[in-house]
């Protein structure tokens, strides 16, 4: 059975204009993770998807605070950290491919003097 993931937002630029829209994505499935990083972890799994690759449609990360000195990999490493200083979300499979492949796992680094709660929700299919 499908699940439907709705997403509404507005933007608005003072004295400019505003944009907004609401867009809904059918999935197969969805996860949220929640997780508290500790201050000096550096590279903490959470694991997005449980099967092979491709399978996430939808990612959205939130914390309860941003700062550059959180940051975040996807799959390895090895690969180049990202800071976590804003909400994240990506829809599609291009939004997604920004990653620079499909993701398995985020990898959080926290070098913020304090723990950071951050929640994962990934809609995926099957």
């Amino acid at each position: 059975m499908a699940i439907d993931i709705t997403t509404n937002f507005v933007t608005t630029v003072t004295g400019g204009p505003s944009l907004g829209r609401s867009f809904k994505l059918e999935v197969d499935a969805y996860d949220l993770v929640d997780v508290s990083i500790a201050d000096g972890a550096a590279d903490e799994a959470v694991e997005l998807q449980p099967g092979g690759a491709g399978q996430v449609q939808f990612l959205l990360v939130l914390a309860d605070s941003y700062d550059p000195a959180l940051s975040y990999k996807v799959n390895a490493a090895a690969n180049p950290s990202h800071d976590l200083d804003r909400e994240l979300l990506l829809a599609g499979e291009g939004a997604l491919g920004l990653l620079g492949g499909p993701p398995n796992q985020l990898l959080l680094t926290n070098a913020t003097g304090q723990a950071i709660s951050v929640r994962v929700l990934i809609g995926r299919n099957v």
